[in-house]
């Protein structure tokens, strides 16, 4: 027997507790600490995990809409044609951003539901705060500017891009595009063709500058930029449209325009412009 110096109250004897009692104390008072150990870490895996799927959920939604963005502004033909069913399926990434802490998701999620105005405002937001990593937000500023045909102020948003990173090639592209808009063919050339410098493998690039050469009249430069298009994805059926129109209607090359419109119904049998055209 184990003794403990307890008394009673108002008695100097001691008595005695059974050490099987003080052992059974002991070891329950052991597995409840375990226990409660066991929990903590348990909570701190599942909420880690579940931080992880969130964070994870929220960097392919974030990338999903950024990509949208390009093929909603890189439109060619009708926007449904354009921007594929991919991108027709983004609501769940909207809902994915709705609630985030930062302007730039926020603004994302808003331009996915297709509130650009929203959009631009959370944009400029994060710019008046000076937030880390501008040049993204100038970047989505400028583009939600170039869907609400705002082109003077994309231009000067995709400028400010190019100041912070002029290696960008999407905010070269973009500033050619709104220079475009504008009716600045010559200046856009130039934006192009510092697009193209950073990233030749870019269809979309190509493409962009051989309207803006087509627009000028300068159609045999205009058809080498877009057989550069149609060499980097040779499934660009726009391409191949363009390049057969200025071959029948500007230089009546007409055996060769077919060829192209042929092209462009193979990829597209239900190019309705191609089929009209040749």
């Amino acid at each position: 027997m184990i003794k403990n110096a307890i008394y009673r109250m108002n008695d100097s004897t001691p008595f005695d507790i059974p050490g099987a009692f003080v052992i059974s104390l002991n070891e329950g008072w052991a597995w409840a600490i375990i226990s409660i150990i066991v929990a903590i870490i348990v909570t701190i895996i599942v909420s880690h995990y579940y931080y992880t799927k969130s964070k994870k959920d929220s960097e392919k939604s974030r990338e999903h809409i950024e990509r949208c963005i390009q093929k909603r502004i890189q439109a060619k033909g009708t926007l449904d044609e354009s921007i594929g069913d991919d991108c027709k399926k983004i609501s769940e990434d909207a809902k994915q951003l709705q609630n985030a802490s930062s302007n730039y998701d926020r603004g994302l999620s808003k331009a996915a539901s297709g509130d650009l105005a929203g959009a631009e405002a959370e944009f400029n937001a994060g710019i008046n705060l000076q937030l880390p990593v501008l040049s993204k937000y100038y970047l989505q500023r400028g583009n939600m500017q170039y869907l609400q045909n705002k082109f003077d102020n994309a231009c000067i948003d995709y400028s400010e891009v190019i100041k912070i990173n002029p290696q960008d090639a999407y905010a070269w592209n973009g500033k050619g595009n709104a220079l475009y808009k504008l009716g600045k063919d010559d200046e856009a050339i130039i934006a192009y063709d510092k697009a193209i410098e950073i990233d030749s493998q870019n269809a979309d690039i190509w493409y962009n500058k051989g309207l803006a050469l087509l627009s000028l009249g300068k159609h045999d430069e205009a058809i080498k930029v877009f057989d550069r298009a149609i060499e980097v994805d040779p499934q660009d059926a726009e391409a191949w449209i363009n390049k057969g129109t200025i071959l029948g209607k500007d230089l009546h090359r007409y055996d060769e325009a077919i060829m192209a419109f042929d092209k462009a119904i193979e990829i597209d049998p239900y190019d309705a412009k191609a089929w009209n055209n040749k």
